[in-house]
């Protein structure tokens, strides 16, 4: 089973993510963690050789004769005889090594805690985390992946709890202190998630998420400043375009998107939807909140099923909430149970009439059981709403090419075209939209 990718950019907002293959975040946090091994190296070697030094100074001090000790021996006094009792021996000092055994056992955690979080695996990135942060208790970078794993599980407060704590034994920490702020986005704290961000200045997914707040808040010579440091970062740890990603292409477009709205001075409302958190309902249950998030996350890693049963539990335990109704929409839709997705995103619509994604998954859905008009209609109602190029664009063009009904398709070929120039099968559409016309 294919999925559209465009179908991602509707999403994006849903999934707790912010995760480990968003190249911004990727880099940022992997620069930290190259550091932090680093520092880590040279703490423990120091330890190592302070450890030698004491063990020197610890044998001179037993070895070395006391002053009350002749230094001629021949005028000292005689052994005590054989019956006499043995002196006591000194006590063990302590054994640094061990202290270098639980530093060297924590980074090896904080590693594999790491290696989990870049394969997704937030619930294993934690336990290692939370496993290296009691042997190392002072480390600011175990704390910092304990916070960054909670982050992508949903729980917001937990993260942020542990970024402070990385920021009380580091507080200059970069990505500690972009995770608070990506928490307080997400809350629509805008104002906090500024303070934040304006601490990290070389974090490009800070500043990405900068370019939302100011746009979000009216401050388009803010945002315009902003996103020109944003381009030049993704510049530098993007590859060249031919060898980008679909999330790389989709984030520098939604960038320049960005950038041409500062440069204008407008926020549109397709491109506020675009980048606005959703709306915390402060009563919805939060292990809903976090099933449903890491259920988003299974999804875009296609395991769809997984994904389903965890949408499923979240709804158990909320069965109001809008977003695992749509990622379970999501999840039976790509697995081609059609008929099952239909009443769950008719569900979302109830909810929140006017949905975007929730409307061109019932679109999607009522087109692969037959009812193409109803299809159609809906994805004509959806981009009254969010009239850019986008995936009900997608899905209303594409439908119309498969009807041959050219003239129709053809305006919104071209707009997808425009938008999207890699995508071969648009170019293909709109080419024989041409040729028939």
């Amino acid at each position: 089973m294919t999925h559209d990718p465009a179908l991602l950019d509707e999403n994006q907002k849903l999934d707790a993510a912010l995760s480990a293959a968003a190249p911004a975040l990727a880099a940022s946090l992997q620069e930290e963690e190259r550091a932090r091994r680093r520092r880590r190296r040279l703490t423990i070697g120091v330890i190592a050789m302070l450890t030698v030094s004491a063990a020197v100074v610890i044998f001179a001090a037993l070895s070395a004769p006391t002053p009350d000790t002749p230094k001629n021996t021949a005028h000292a006094s005689p052994p005590p005889p054989a019956s006499a009792p043995v002196p006591p021996t000194p006590p063990t000092p302590p054994v640094p090594p061990a202290t270098v055994d639980a530093l060297q056992h924590a980074d090896e955690l904080s590693q594999e805690g790491w290696a989990a979080f870049s394969a997704q695996g937030f619930a294993d990135a934690e336990a290692a985390f939370a496993e290296a942060v009691e042997l190392d208790p002072g480390s600011a970078n175990a704390w910092n992946g304990l916070g960054w794993a909670r982050f992508n599980r949903g729980d917001q407060p937990g993260a942020v709890e542990a970024f402070e704590t990385a920021l009380e034994h580091q507080p200059d920490h970069p990505a500690a202190l972009n995770g608070i702020g990506q928490a307080a986005f997400l809350n629509r704290d805008y104002a906090e998630a500024r303070r934040y961000f304006e601490q990290t200045p070389n974090s490009s997914a800070a500043r990405l998420t900068r370019v939302k707040v100011e746009l979000l808040t009216g401050d388009f010579a803010a945002a315009q400043a902003a996103a020109d440091e944003a381009q030049r970062m993704l510049a530098d740890e993007f590859p060249l375009p031919e060898e980008q990603n679909a999330y790389q292409r989709r984030t520098l477009r939604q960038l320049g998107q960005m950038a041409d709205a500062a440069s204008k001075g407008e926020l549109d409302e397709t491109l506020r939807r675009a980048i606005e958190p959703a709306a915390v309902d402060r009563g919805t249950d939060a292990e809903a909140l976090r099933l449903a998030g890491r259920g988003w996350q299974l999804w875009q890693q296609r395991k769809l099923r997984s994904a389903e049963a965890l949408f499923r539990e979240a709804l158990e335990r909320d069965p109001a909430l809008f977003q695992a109704h749509n990622g379970l929409g999501w999840s039976l839709l790509n697995q081609g149970q059609h008929a099952e997705a239909e009443p769950v995103f008719r569900r979302c619509l109830e909810l929140e009439p006017e949905h975007p994604g929730a409307m061109n998954g019932l679109a999607r859905s009522l087109k692969q059981l037959g009812e193409v008009d109803e299809a159609i209609a809906i994805w004509r109602k959806g981009l009254e709403i969010a009239p850019a190029p986008n995936a009900l664009m997608s899905g209303l063009a594409l439908t119309y090419a498969e009807q041959k009904r050219y003239a129709e398709a053809l305006p919104l070929l071209e707009q997808l075209v425009a938008s999207d120039p890699d995508n071969p099968r648009y170019a293909r559409e709109l080419e024989r939209a041409k040729l028939n016309l």
